[in-house]
């Protein structure tokens, strides 16, 4: 019995660290119906600024309230230049935190490096010993600091007109301008109160995992399973998921050292949850919106260059680019053909994501997962099984499907941003639980390939980039086609035309994930040897980048910008460090500036 209590009361304590953040992400989403992962960033700043000043320069009373102010700031400049802006483009809003959480990781890593390192804890007394049972002092600070603020926020929001206007301010925006008091106002306040919260977990949490710019994205993630499991409509809901996934962790690291073992039952735990409660144990259910991926941002006049070409023509000139550029690189020796072929693959999944958050508006955070799953598929059936490796193409494009329509089954349930969160809950399990299984990996080993030429894969994957292009259009102009923009525009509206929306999710994550483990498979040739740093997550956010700023509604808009992200490491070759700052800019000022993406250059105005 002992080893359970300790256990549990080590679990409530790191639960109190994920309980402040998940604190944090309720009250901005009751305040906004925005979910922000610019969250862990914040945190990260705070963090690095008061272990700069406290305590070789600056005593606790000064260094914790400069710490926090600065998170503070953080945010009310993401609600201010960033947000805003977007107006009701929830899920592009969604989109444009990740770009601001990596720009300021990157600060980060500019000012203060890469390494980790340790710090001592805030406080080192008194230590609660009962029996076998021992509850360090930091430990009990975090939870009495936890308790405090979970006690101070529900003051505030339940028992006082401020607090309602807070909340009032996602629900009724007109109804509270009304009364005289600013929606922007209390958005404003939503977005300084979440990032103060999650700087003070920062703080808190460094003696426990070490100061380092990454640190965060973990416990970042953990306050979303808890604000997800307990209800973002709930702050109750939310501090007592984050207690309870910190439980979960701790019995689960007390019983397996497997790698991914955590991620695996938290992404099981979340889609279960999220299955039988969509809103959550604690919260409410809410109104259905649409979420559209287009919407808001300070827009500048559309250039349409090529918007007088007829489609047929304008699919024609696409063609012929991409055809005059592979000759060119297959001409161009290897390692062009390399970048060619690494360009058609990224344009491949970009289809992918054109189907489904273009059409259907379902966004996906975990599409590097389904890249992975073809990619091991192929690369085991060729180097185990010894399949030709082109035959190992359509049953890496058959796997990913399965595991979309897997992802995609909860998505009868699961809608908006919480299947977003769903998704990459799912893209993080699969890089470290599935991906390092021996029986797929090897573990840490990988999976080697024969090596390929490259101009061999340039054509294959041009010749896939090609079917893609004629598959995705095909299904634009069906009726299937038509319900999944419906569906896209509003799933209630879709829903009153007698459209199966959940047999329409379905069907557009099973054709993405075609598309995807296809691609995977190509690219794993392309790799040579894969691990599970081949499909992180990171990649995840990289590919749904890439497909927004090249223009999600079209299929050359997501292939151009497929081209531009592949291209821009060639370009910023001898300055790689700037690669995740140049992609993240470019993603927020087309966010803001162009919605539609570079495809607005050939679109006809509307």
């Amino acid at each position: 019995m002992t080893p359970l209590v300790q256990f549990t009361v080590s679990g409530l304590a790191a639960g109190g660290l994920y309980a402040m953040v998940a604190l944090g992400l309720a009250l901005l989403y009751q305040g906004t119906r925005v979910l922000s992962f610019a969250h862990g960033a914040y945190a990260t700043l705070a963090a690095y600024v008061f272990w700069d000043l406290y305590p070789a320069h600056a005593a606790l009373p000064v260094a914790l309230p400069t710490a926090l102010a600065v998170a503070v700031a953080a945010g009310i400049v993401t609600e201010r230049l960033v947000i805003r802006p977007l107006g009701p483009s929830l899920l592009t809003a969604v989109v444009a935190t990740l770009a601001v959480g990596d720009m300021l990781t990157f600060a980060v890593v500019k000012v203060w490096g890469t390494g980790t390192r340790t710090v001592a804890p805030l406080v080192t007394r008194p230590t609660v010993i009962v029996g076998r049972i021992i509850l360090p002092a930091h430990r009990l600070l975090i939870l009495a600091v936890a308790a405090g603020v979970a006690a101070a926020m529900s003051l505030l929001l339940r028992r006082s007109r401020f607090g309602l206007a807070v909340r009032a301010a996602a629900e009724d925006p007109v109804a509270l301008r009304l009364r005289g008091v600013s929606p922007t106002a209390m958005a404003t306040f939503a977005w300084a109160a979440s990032a103060g919260l999650s700087g003070l977990a920062g703080i808190l949490v460094t003696p426990i995992l070490g100061l380092g710019p990454f640190v965060m994205t973990l416990v970042l993630i953990r306050a979303f399973t808890g604000a997800l499991l307990g209800g973002l409509t709930s702050l109750g809901g939310a501090m007592a998921g984050g207690l309870l996934v910190g439980v979960v962790e701790s019995h689960l690291q007390s019983r397996t050292s497997y790698p991914g073992a955590v991620e695996a039952a938290l992404f099981a735990v979340i889609v279960a949850v999220l299955l039988l409660r969509p809103h959550g144990l604690f919260g409410r259910p809410e109104p259905v919106r649409p979420a559209p991926f287009a919407g808001g941002g300070r827009r500048l006049p559309r250039p349409r260059p090529l918007a007088g070409l007829a489609a047929r023509r304008r699919a024609l000139l696409g063609a012929g680019l991409v055809g005059t550029a592979t000759v060119a690189a297959a001409a161009s020796g290897e390692y062009w053909s390399f970048v060619a072929a690494v360009a058609a693959t990224y344009a491949v999944v970009g289809i992918s994501m054109f189907l489904l958050s273009g059409l259907a508006g379902q966004l996906s955070l975990g599409h590097a997962a389904l890249m992975g799953l073809g990619g091991f598929t192929a690369a085991l059936l060729t180097s185990r099984a010894g399949w030709p490796y082109p035959v190992t193409i359509p049953a890496a494009a058959l796997v990913a499907a399965v595991g979309a329509a897997a992802i995609g089954v909860p998505a009868f349930r699961i809608r908006g941003l919480y299947l977003a969160v769903a998704t990459l809950a799912f893209g993080i399990a699969a890089e470290r639980w599935l991906f390092r299984l021996t029986a797929v990996s090897g573990g840490s080993e990988g999976v080697g390939l024969p090596p390929m030429s490259a101009r061999s894969l340039l054509g294959l994957s041009v010749l896939l980039l090609a079917g893609a292009a004629v598959l995705a259009r095909r299904v634009a102009a069906t009726r299937g086609g038509s319900n999944l923009r419906v569906l896209h525009h509003d799933e209630t509206l879709a829903a009153s035309w007698g459209i199966n929306t959940g047999r329409a999710k379905l069907f557009a994550f099973t054709l993405s994930g075609l598309l995807a483990g296809a691609a995977g498979g190509v690219y794993a040739g392309l790799v040579g040897h894969l691990t599970s740093e081949v499909f992180s997550a990171e990649r995840s956010i990289t590919l749904v980048a890439m497909a927004i700023v090249g223009g999600l509604g079209s299929v050359g808009g997501v292939v151009a910008g497929a081209v531009l992200f592949s291209l821009l490491p060639e370009v910023l070759h001898g300055a790689a460090q700037w690669l995740t700052l140049v992609d993240s800019a470019i993603l927020l000022a087309v966010i803001l500036l162009l919605p539609g993406g570079l495809a607005q250059l050939w679109t006809p105005a509307p």
